[in-house]
């Protein structure tokens, strides 16, 4: 039983199992910590409220592993990644997510490994990648990010390095580790090069956590931590063991359910046992864990009982922010450093003016008189019988601490006091026994080393030099006219004095006579009559104006140029009380009414602090700044002093990760809406089908997301800056086609401006307005004009050609029969010819004319556009042969068929066509002993053929005939041919039978 007792007893001191802890980040930070916590909602409460697994990318977005698929969190919302590649990993669980050195995003899920591109747009093959599908299928796969471009691949019992695209075994187990269907979880630590594998919620103990190194070595944990533990398996096991992380010195993190406390195991160099420490659950900077989810619980759900959170899962997302996750949600958790540091004991004081002296004595102004700090002991002490209010802290002598004293009164006062080990302590009052008609706020005072003394602003208005070697106060006239003077600066050709009414220089300065006058120099009129509190002069002799709510000016006092800074600008107020700059003058801090600011003057880029960066508070007061001589700065204000030295400041990130959030619509439905990130410098192409895009400002500041405000401006398009919140979208409906540079700013929770980042828009045009279109529309228009002038002239040739053949024919046909006309006329009418021979004329001449008219018929027919149907045609055709042709034969048959309507044929081929037809008749009976014509007309897929069969007995002899047929005939039936593209073949099947086919298309 006591054996028992003690092994459960020693089980429980050992493995703490937890609530959980995050020692991870413990040995980097400093104690002065608070902490930021935001909630991460995941759209399921119910089925993925827990994590698998967190990281944020390049872009800053932060992505969820989920029981239920993988989620995305821009900073306003969480929502399912709805990409079409991870559709099949999305329905079921995401275990692990690793980003490489190339901004490609590993997805280990329930359906295997798919890597994302670097805009989540699409996927890459993990064959691409040198991965090949044997080690993908293992069932206890799983992946983590190792050194730089590299990533840890477990499958099966091998443990591979993937780098550079190349793949290699980094380290194998002799059996086989998983003897479960659980997924393992593998975790790195850079420092040692070790790489820690362990299942999550394992109830057996026995199962070892491996820790393998790259030398080959591997480490049994287990036996390790519990060197006299035997190997056996427990009879009855109680509790689960989790391993949080290793971080880079090789501590690994142990939890348990109840909250005791966080084991840590420390490997040694040597072979020796692990040493084992017992820690209270951390984060780090020392936070308890149980105050963070206290906070959690007030600030989110109060309903919430602490003790039902069960284990938390760790994880680190960027440099100081943390991710808790539970079975009550994810929470993120961000560590702040307090930068600065102030003196408690003089909280509640209203500081206005501070100096430090050689032995440690901060001496400082406030409402209650003088004071001065003994740092050794913390204690605070009155200087004197100083009781006025001191505005103003001059150290006199560089060889030992000697001070002069500003002071508001009825008169004007000075008190000089003197510094030693024993204390601080009034040597002498200087004042004027005058009384003023209104009091003389005596604020400003400056050193002038060149004239050996320092200015003060006494009463009646009169500037005054007090000489420190002749111990001598002497007063310049006039009175000057500045009201409630605040600030002043003294340089070798003159003085800069400011006020409530104003700035003014003066130069000539006459110390003979103790006179002054203005100088006339050319203070533009807005700086000239500016409530100011503060004065600095640079190197470049730019003065920086400190104003009372109007900002910081600065004023080329050398061009009279000046330049306006406000809170727009980045300034946390308008109100600058003070005005202190490093050592190296390029840097200025401002004490506003509403935070302390630092000030590049080259970049011209604020950085603002406030209380919870451990400020005392947030509004300072005129004046109440000293510079060390080792650099460390004290600014007053209105809850103590406050000091700091700027090179041990942390500084924060100025270039805050920023990205857009587009949508793009191709239709009216926004289901077909497509989401993508885009980072800063980056380029996406828009189809043209995409008739809206919308776009989310977002930047990864998870905590203040609801106080950042963005404004962009695209060139060309919108020139003047256009301001969103988070909340707002901007949408842009029919975008001009081209590449658009969009300039977004981001001004962060701190009121600080952030530089400018760039993205690039390339809106691509439809395919009418792109440029080959174009050219190709160019191109068709020149081809339907030369297409068109070449048909025009084809047209003018074919009407030319046909007024050519009709010219011709008419000149042959009618030409020929009008001479023979007259001829016979004139024989006729001759009175001496014999009647005999005058009825054969007459005969002659009938028939001359009657053939005339046929041919006139003819020319007339050919050019009726009533008479286009082929069948008109073929009845022309037809009778010509039983008109002319059948009286000379012992037969004609012609075989005539019916043709549709709807054929028509063009005047030109008509006419060379029945000419063809009537020359070819003509010459068959003229040179043949023609016994029979036999005509056949046929209309053949469009082509119009006519056969004509001769049957004759032979030839005609010359004598017969009495002329031969010339061969301007036979050209002239060729040349019609050509014109109307047709044929005409020849056939003597024997001696007494030819054969002529004429083949025409229509």
């Amino acid at each position: 039983m006591k054996e028992g007792i003690h092994f459960k007893h020693k089980v429980c001191q050992v493995w703490v199992l937890t609530f959980m802890v995050a020692g991870i980040f413990l040995l980097h930070v400093q104690a002065q910590s608070t902490w930021n916590i935001t909630r991460i909602d995941l759209p399921d409460l119910y089925t993925a409220r827990s994590a698998n697994d967190i990281i944020q990318d390049h872009a800053g977005v932060i992505w969820i592993a989920a029981n239920t698929g993988l989620y995305w969190n821009d900073g306003v919302e969480c929502t399912l990644f709805n990409n079409a590649v991870l559709q099949p990993t999305n329905t079921g669980k995401v275990y692990r997510l690793v980003e490489d050195d190339m901004g490609r995003m590993w997805v280990l899920g329930e359906k295997g490994l798919i890597v994302l591109d670097k805009q989540r747009k699409g996927s890459v093959a993990p064959g691409n990648l040198g991965l090949p599908d044997s080690i993908l299928r293992a069932p206890n796969m799983n992946i983590c990010k190792g050194e730089e471009q590299s990533i840890f691949i477990l499958s099966g019992s091998t443990i591979y390095l993937w780098k550079n695209n190349q793949l290699g075994v980094w380290a194998r187990y002799s059996r086989p580790a998983i003897q479960t269907d659980e997924r393992s979880v593998l975790l790195y630590s850079r420092k040692q090069d070790q790489l820690y594998w362990y299942l999550p919620d394992q109830i057996d103990i026995s199962n070892r956590i491996l820790v393998y190194q790259k030398d080959g070595k591997i480490i049994d944990l287990w036996k390790a931590m519990h060197p006299k533990v035997e190997k056996t398996r427990l009879t009855q096991p109680v509790f689960k063991f989790t391993l949080v992380d290793a971080i880079a010195d090789s501590v690994c993190v142990f939890s348990c359910f109840e909250p005791q406390n966080v084991t840590i195991v420390d490997f040694p160099s040597d072979d020796s046992y692990c040493h084992i420490q017992n820690l209270t659950p951390q984060l780090p900077g020392g936070l308890l864990l149980q105050d963070i989810y206290s906070e959690y619980i007030n600030k989110f759900n109060p309903s919430l009982n602490i003790k039902n959170i069960g284990r938390v899962f760790i994880f680190k997302i960027s440099e100081n922010v943390i991710a808790l996750s539970s079975s009550e949600g994810i929470i993120l958790v961000q560590v702040t450093h307090k930068s600065f540091q102030h003196f408690k004991s003089t909280l509640g004081y209203r500081v206005r003016a501070i100096q430090k002296d050689a032995f440690g004595h901060i001496i400082f102004g406030s409402y209650d008189g003088t004071k001065y700090l003994d740092q050794n002991t913390g204690r605070i002490q009155s200087i004197g019988q100083i009781y006025s209010y001191v505005w103003n802290i001059v150290k006199t002598r560089p060889s030992n601490d000697y001070f002069v004293l500003g002071g508001e009164d009825d008169i004007n006062t000075l008190y000089f006091i003197e510094s030693s080990s024993t204390g601080v302590h009034l040597v002498k009052t200087l004042a004027d026994r005058k009384k003023g008609s209104e009091k003389c706020f005596n604020i400003c005072m400056a050193m002038d080393k060149d004239r050996n003394g320092f200015w003060h602003f006494g009463n009646e208005h009169h500037l005054s030099f007090y000489n420190l070697k002749t111990g001598q106060d002497h007063k310049f006239s006039p009175a000057i006219k500045v009201r409630e003077e605040r600030a002043m600066i003294a340089v070798k050709d003159g003085i800069w004095l400011a006020g409530h009414n104003g700035l003014v220089f003066f130069s000539n300065l006459d110390f003979n006579n103790y006179t002054l006058k203005e100088n006339d120099i050319a203070i533009p009129q807005q700086i000239k009559k500016l409530s100011i509190n503060a004065l600095y002069l640079d190197g470049d002799r730019n003065l920086w104006i400190g104003t009372n709510a109007d900002g910081l000016f600065r004023y080329e006092t050398q061009y009279g140029n000046f330049t306006r800074f406000t809170k727009a600008d980045g300034l946390p107020e308008n109100s600058i009380y003070s005005i202190l700059a490093e050592p190296n003058g390029k840097t200025l801090w401002l004490g506003t009414g509403g935070g302390l600011c630092r000030f590049d003057l080259k970049l011209l880029w604020f950085d603002n602090y406030y209380t919870e960066d451990g400020l005392s508070n947030n509004e300072f007061n005129t004046g109440s700044t000293f510079l060390d001589s080792d650099g460390t700065m004290y600014m007053g204000g209105q809850n103590g002093i406050n000091y700091f030295h700027p090179d041990s400041l942390q500084r924060r990130n100025q270039q805050l990760n920023q990205f857009l959030k587009i949508s793009l619509k191709k239709t009216g439905n926004w289901d077909t809406t497509e989401e993508m990130i885009l980072e800063p410098e980056a380029t996406i192409q828009v189809a043209p089908t995409v008739k809206f895009i919308e776009i989310s400002f977002r930047a990864a500041d998870y905590f203040h997301t609801s106080q950042l405000v963005y404004r962009y401006r695209i060139s060309g398009i919108v020139d003047q800056w256009i301001y969103h919140n988070n909340s707002d979208k901007a949408i842009f409906a029919m975008f001009p086609p081209g590449i658009h540079t969009m300039e977004v700013q981001t001004r962060s929770y701190r009121g600080m401006w952030l530089p400018s980042v760039y993205y690039t828009l390339n809106i691509l045009p439809p395919w009418y307005a792109t440029w080959w279109f174009r050219v190709l529309l160019l191109f068709s228009v020149i081809a339907v004009l030369y297409g068109t002038y070449v048909l025009r002239i084809r047209f003018l040739r074919r009407e030319f050609s046909l007024r050519s053949q009709i010219s011709h024919d008419l000149h042959d046909n009618l030409g020929t029969r009008i001479f023979l006309l007259r001829s016979l006329s004139h024989q006729i009418a001759n009175p001496l010819l014999p009647e005999k021979e005058k009825h054969a004329g007459l005969e002659k001449l009938e028939a001359t004319a009657q053939d005339t008219f046929n041919t006139i018929r003819n020319f007339i027919w050919a050019f009726d556009p009533k008479k286009d149907e082929v069948s008109h045609l073929f009845e022309r055709m037809d009778d010509f042969a039983e008109n002319y042709i059948s009286p000379l034969v012992d037969e004609c048959l012609i075989d005539n068929p019916t043709v549709p309507t709807g054929y028509k044929i063009s005047p030109h081929c008509k006419h060379n066509l029945i000419q063809i037809y009537q020359e070819v008749l003509t010459n068959m009976v003229k040179h043949t002993h023609c016994k029979a014509i036999h005509i056949q007309m046929n209309i053949i897929n469009r082509d119009i053929i006519i056969t004509i069969t001769n049957s004759h007995s032979g030839n005609r002899k010359l004598k017969e005939t009495g002329h031969i047929t010339d061969h301007h005939g036979i050209e002239s039936i060729q040349n019609r041919l050509k014109e109307i593209n047709a044929q005409l073949r020849w056939d003597d099947m024997h001696v007494n039978k030819q054969i002529a086919t004429l083949t025409t298309p229509i």
